[in-house]
């Protein structure tokens, strides 16, 4: 594989492992169904910050989502992952209390079941992807 073909591939797992975050912190308890099935757990997330709020949102896969968001916040503060003046557009691993409500606030009103199942394909392509990586790497 070169150089360049790694790089997109890991930009894309990031773009699919933001979305099924995203998805999943809109709805936890049928969002931990489809990603249970898929096999997605922990493992599969390659970025800190992603995998933190994964947890997050199954840690606390019912109530309020602010629940969730303070969840991960604690999270995000223990692994050096937060900052104060990060700014609510921002990227990258580091987040702050306007980037979270954001993050949290971004879903366009589909219809759940248009999420959903958008999830459903996601899922099964992370762990496709993270299993791939998890091969080079041990090969």
């Amino acid at each position: 594989m070169k150089a360049n073909d790694a790089v997109a591939i890991a930009a894309h797992r990031a773009t699919v492992e933001t979305e099924i975050v995203r998805l999943f912190l809109a709805n936890r308890v049928r969002g931990l169904e489809i990603l249970k099935a898929a096999g997605v757990d922990v493992w599969a997330f390659d970025q800190d910050d992603l995998r933190v709020l994964f947890i997050a949102c199954r840690y606390r896969p019912t109530g309020d989502v602010l629940n969730v968001l303070i969840v991960a916040r604690q999270l995000l503060k223990r692994l050096s992952l937060w900052d104060d003046t990060a700014i609510a557009a921002g990227t990258g691993m580091l987040w702050s209390d306007r980037r979270l409500a954001r993050f949290a606030t971004s879903l366009s009103p589909l219809d759940d079941t248009a999420h959903l199942a958008r999830l459903a394909v996601l899922a099964v392509e992370l762990v496709d992807i993270a299993r791939e990586f998890e091969g080079r790497a041990a090969a």
